[in-house]
C-alpha cells in the first residue's frame, strides 16, 4: 500500500487592517512573513457598509469611506507585492484574492464597497497577464 505523507505549515496573521492606513505599519508584519516560505497567499480582507446607501447621503459617514477603500483595496496589493518576489525567485506559489460579485456588476447604493471589489479583480487580472 502506497502512504504519502504531506508536511504542510499553515500560518494565519491577525492584524487590524481598519486601523493601519500607511504602508509602514505593514511592515513588521511584512518582515515577519518574508521570513516563511509562503507557498499560498490568501487575501480575504474587506468591510461594506452597515446598510445601502447613495454615496451622497454618505457625507456624514467620510470616515466609513475611507476605511473602506482602505481596507479593501490596500492589504492585497501591499502584500501581494511584498511577497510575490519570493515566489517569482523560487518559481512556485499562489496568491488567492477573494473579492466580491459586487465587483463584477455596478451595484447602485453599494458604490464605494463595488467599486473595491473590482479593484481586486482588476489587480488579480493584471498580475495574471505579468
Amino acid at each position: 500500500m502506497f502512504q504519502l505523507t504531506i508536511q504542510v505549515k499553515i500560518k494565519t496573521v491577525a492584524f487590524d487592517f481598519a486601523k493601519s492606513k500607511d504602508a509602514k505599519e505593514y511592515q513588521p508584519m511584512i518582515e515577519d512573513l518574508n521570513k516563511l516560505e509562503v507557498g499560498i497567499l490568501i487575501n480575504n480582507v474587506g468591510i461594506k457598509y452597515t446598510h445601502p446607501e447613495t454615496l451622497h447621503e454618505m457625507k456624514d459617514n467620510l470616515s466609513d469611506i475611507s476605511n473602506i477603500i482602505a481596507v479593501n483595496t490596500m492589504p492585497v496589493t501591499l502584500l501581494t507585492s511584498a511577497l510575490l518576489p519570493q515566489m517569482v525567485q523560487r518559481k512556485g506559489g499562489v496568491v488567492v484574492n477573494i473579492s466580491s460579485f459586487s465587483g463584477l456588476y455596478p451595484m447602485s447604493h453599494w458604490s464605494v464597497y463595488s467599486s473595491t471589489k473590482q479593484y481586486v479583480w482588476w489587480l488579480s487580472n493584471i498580475l495574471k497577464q505579468e
